[in-house]
């Protein structure tokens, strides 16, 4: 509960929608590989190990889970340090 000589102010930061389409892109494309390499597998045509098929694409997948979140949250602690810094 504020005092008297206090405020809280509620921010929300978002990607901006351009990368949030390029991500849904992006994990799309490695959901509908993920699905390739199952199909392939299952049809007995998959020419490699699918545990080795499979390690690409999840390290697609993480790479580019990281790449948003990452520059994310600390583009966003720096800029809630620089409202903390101008508000106070």
């Amino acid at each position: 509960m504020p005092k008297g000589d206090h405020a809280e102010i509620s921010i929300r930061m978002i990607l901006h929608p351009i990368i949030t389409a390029f991500m849904c892109v992006w994990m799309g494309g490695i959901v509908f590989f993920i699905a390739l390499v199952i199909t392939f597998h299952f049809k007995d045509e998959l020419l490699v190990n699918p545990a080795i098929a499979l390690l690409m694409p999840l390290g697609m997948m993480t790479f580019g889970y990281l790449l948003m979140t990452v520059p994310f949250q600390v583009e966003a602690k720096k800029a809630e340090a620089i409202i903390k810094n101008i508000i106070t």
